[in-house]
């Protein structure tokens, strides 16, 4: 049987920690907020998380890969050519290197990658290179020439790959995508995400990237979830809730229909807290869900408060039935057929005052 793992987010509970030291024979990485000055990181500004903190937490993982998450898709310019603040920047990772030997840089500015690679610090050469999940690859040539400009700035060559979600449905295109790549690199796991639950080829993705990275330099403030709940994802899909289904999401019973083309899967959902994580997690390595699949995805998670999607009613057909979407919605039943006999609107219901937060 073909060993699964999975790449996790890390974040500052110690509950949640405790519970990845005990799996951790089944992570293929984790990955964080390093928790230095800047932006770098496009979700989560955590207060109280620091080198030492961060270490701790990865002392108690032994040897799983740890890569610090630089992942904004831009910065302001003037930072590119502030070698002070970049040096910073890298001597403060440097102390959670020492402390915790971590792995690299989840990267998609690569502007950022080669205006670090100028330093010239000792740490670069330590470290991988991952470019992003932002970063959209969903080729074998558009990733080598990404691993191409790795390696121009000085970095190690990654040893796991992250595809665009985008090859989740599309067989054919991840096994060109896995052949080309392990051809070239043998030694390079491939890794897909399985549960970010957001739009098929999403029209919004660049601008909210962009809109989140503009607010994180302070230009202006966070509005994203405003912007997408009256013009963007949230409001297509409160409209069209049966459009959930078209999201290159991969479901816990079908992970192993990936295998062996990919490696390892990666989890996401930092924002949703570590009860969400934890189940999430769970899920996944369990293989199997009978709940609300809503429940499970991140950028859809929303909808699990307004709708009860069957996971189980679904049936085990449902990943060779959606491969086969061309996203003309217009001349195809498939999602209409899938809502009808799985997804149900959930009734109105009214939080008691002392329980809201």
């Amino acid at each position: 049987m073909f060993p699964m793992k999975w790449s996790v987010p890390l974040i500052p509970d110690p509950s949640y920690v405790s519970f990845l030291a005990r799996r951790r024979h089944t992570l293929a990485s984790v990955y964080f907020n390093p928790g230095l000055e800047g932006a770098w990181d496009a979700r989560v500004q955590p207060s109280d998380w620091g080198p030492k903190a961060i270490s701790r937490a990865l002392e108690s993982l032994g040897t799983v890969k740890a890569y610090a998450l630089f992942n904004t898709r831009f910065t302001t310019p003037d930072k590119y050519q502030d070698t002070d603040f970049l040096t910073q920047t890298l001597d403060g990772l440097s102390q959670l290197h020492r402390l915790s030997g971590i792995t690299g840089l989840v990267i998609t500015d690569f502007y950022l990658l080669h205006a670090l690679g100028r330093t010239r610090h000792p740490l670069i050469e330590e470290l991988e290179a991952v470019p992003g999940i932002n970063c959209m690859i969903d080729s074998p040539e558009k990733a080598f020439a990404f691993l191409e400009q790795v390696e121009l700035a000085g970095f190690k060559r990654p040893t796991r790959f992250l595809a665009d979600r985008s090859l989740n449905r599309n067989p054919e295109g991840l096994a060109r995508f896995s052949t080309r790549l392990k051809q070239a690199y043998p030694d390079m796991d491939l890794e897909l995400l399985a549960n970010e639950g957001c739009l098929s080829h999403c029209p919004f993705k660049l601008s909210h990237d962009a809109q989140i990275s503009l607010s994180n330099t302070g230009s202006c403030r966070e509005m994203t979830h405003e912007i997408n709940r009256r013009l963007g994802c949230r409001n297509y899909l409160a409209q069209q809730p049966e459009k959930i289904l078209v999201s290159p999401f991969i479901r816990p019973e079908d992970q192993r229909a990936y295998l062996p083309q990919v490696d390892s899967f990666k989890l996401c959902g930092r924002t949703l807290g570590p009860g969400f994580l934890t189940a999430c997690i769970r899920a996944y390595q369990d293989e199997v869900y009978t709940g609300n699949l809503l429940e499970l995805l991140d950028a859809a998670h929303f909808l699990a408060d307004h709708y009860h999607l069957d996971n189980a009613a679904l049936g085990p057909d449902f990943l060779q039935r959606i491969q086969s979407c061309t996203n003309q919605c217009k001349s195809c039943r498939v999602c209409r057929e899938l809502y009808t006999r799985s997804m149900h609107p959930k009734p109105v219901t009214f939080k008691i005052f002392k329980d809201l937060k």
